[in-house]
């Protein structure tokens, strides 16, 4: 069993982040937790870590559909960034350009938080659910040269209807990395929703 400081979570969607934080017992926030993230865009964005790139007005667009913002040279869906119609899980707002700040600067701390882990003393378990590659690892070591971490990638795992997936199955997965996390961090709390999603009234 292998101790880790920090566990993370690189995606490619919100049920790895809610997952790790149940399995590991943690409530900590990182940059990667609520987005669906193509491995592509993990990359591009590790190449331009920056809260004003990835919310450069002139790169989002709606989604066709409605139900996400996107980042266009990234492919990153904001899935939970911007206002929706209804008390529930509606259509983004049509003017949700003029919702950019608590996003972006809630993105510019968790960029500033990653790369203040680039201590000796930190020893991180970045996770991902999907195939990586080495250009991950050689971006987080750009990033990071001075923490010592691992790049974990376990299989899909089956949603079952639910966007936090079966816990039994993640549980699994998670078990088989034979890691465990130190330290003191902020208690795991069943979130209500998948995160924080502003909202509009009825309209």
């Amino acid at each position: 069993m292998r101790s880790f400081t920090h566990v993370i979570s690189l995606g490619n969607r919100c049920a790895t982040a809610y997952n790790l934080r149940r399995h590991f017992s943690f409530g900590d926030g990182h940059l990667f937790d609520w987005w669906i993230t193509p491995y592509p865009g993990l990359l591009a964005l590790l190449d331009n870590l920056s809260a004003d790139w990835l919310y450069d007005p002139a790169s989002l667009e709606m989604l066709p559909d409605n139900r996400a913002v996107r980042h266009r040279p990234s492919g990153i869906e904001l899935t939970h960034d911007f206002p929706r119609v209804g008390k529930h899980a509606g259509p983004v707002t049509v003017d949700f350009l003029d919702y950019l700040d608590r996003p972006k600067s809630r993105a510019g701390y968790l960029i500033d938080k990653l790369k203040g882990l680039n201590c000796p003393g930190e020893r991180i378990l970045f996770v991902r659910e999907a195939a990586v590659t080495s250009a991950l690892s050689e971006r987080l070591a750009a990033l990071l040269p001075l923490a010592r971490f691992e790049v974990a990638s376990i299989e899909p795992v089956a949603n079952l209807g639910d966007w936090r997936g079966d816990p039994a199955l993640w549980d699994a997965a998670l078990a088989s990395l034979e890691a465990r996390l130190i330290g003191d961090h902020k208690p795991f709390s069943e979130p209500g929703e998948v995160q924080p999603v502003l909202r509009t009234t009825d309209a």
